[in-house]
């Protein structure tokens, strides 16, 4: 198999888990909570997040149990391959349009990755983590499942520090 197949085992760049550690005090600190995990990187993930303050993006990349990188609405495959391919995590900031919606469930279908779904809440000042699921032949049905998803975090929350 070569790089790109889907199939094949990736081998994770994982973080030292003192950072996770410490990522995890400093946000305490600030009075912000995690809930849900971050799964174990047993294959390509796509982290579709939700986060109004563009900090909180960085903040969540340390959260992960592998490296990541952040990919702009304007990506294209091979740097998402690549990222895969070198055992890192891809992140994809979202405003929750439908658009953005559509764009990450073509991007897990093509690439053959998980899609696990973030968002932050500040009112109750939580991080949420959402459990990853393979995206299916359906689109329709996988945007409506993400909307419906970011829909609590759009609608109710629109104070962000």
């Amino acid at each position: 198999m070569t790089a790109n197949e889907p199939g094949e085992a990736i081998q994770p760049r994982h973080r030292p888990r003192w950072t996770k550690w410490l990522a995890l005090r400093a946000l305490g600190l600030r009075g912000w909570r995690v809930r849900g995990r971050f799964p174990k990187p047993f294959w390509r993930t796509l982290v579709v997040m939700h986060a109004p303050n563009p900090r909180q993006v960085s903040w969540a990349s340390w959260l992960y149990p592998v490296e990541s990188i952040r990919v702009a609405p304007q990506c294209d495959e091979p740097v998402l391959m690549e990222a895969w391919s070198a055992g890192k995590c891809v992140v994809f900031q979202t405003d929750g349009s439908p658009t953005q919606l559509a764009q990450a469930q073509a991007w897990a279908k093509s690439c053959g990755a998980r899609i696990t779904l973030c968002a932050w809440e500040s009112k109750r000042r939580f991080f949420h983590v959402h459990a990853p699921f393979k995206p299916s032949k359906h689109v329709e049905r996988d945007v409506h499942y993400m909307a419906r998803y970011f829909k609590y975090f759009l609608q109710n929350h629109s104070d962000y520090e």
